[in-house]
C-alpha cells in the first residue's frame, strides 16, 4: 500500500531552529555563554547564511543530558 505524505498546515508548524538570543533565553544563560559553548563544540549549531541557529531538539537533549537528581551541575 503506498504511503502518502500530508502537507503541513500553516497553523501546525513549529520552529525547528531558534536564533542565539532565543536559545540563550531557553537555556537561562546569557548569549556570551551560549557562544562559548558553541565555540567549544559543547553545543552544536546550524549555520544558514550568516546566521547561527540552534535546533530546539538539540537544546532539549543538552539540558536532559545534564540533569541530575539534586546535585547542581555547572553548564
Amino acid at each position: 500500500m503506498p504511503t502518502t505524505i500530508q502537507p503541513a498546515i500553516a497553523g501546525d508548524t513549529q520552529a525547528l531552529l531558534v536564533d542565539e538570543r532565543t536559545a540563550a533565553s531557553m537555556l537561562g544563560v546569557v548569549p556570551r555563554t551560549l557562544w562559548a559553548m558553541a565555540a567549544s563544540g559543547e553545543l552544536p549549531s546550524v549555520r544558514i547564511g550568516r546566521r547561527k541557529l540552534y535546533a530546539i531538539d538539540t537544546l532539549r537533549r543538552f539540558v536532559s543530558q545534564r540533569e541530575t537528581d539534586g546535585d547542581a551541575q555547572r553548564i
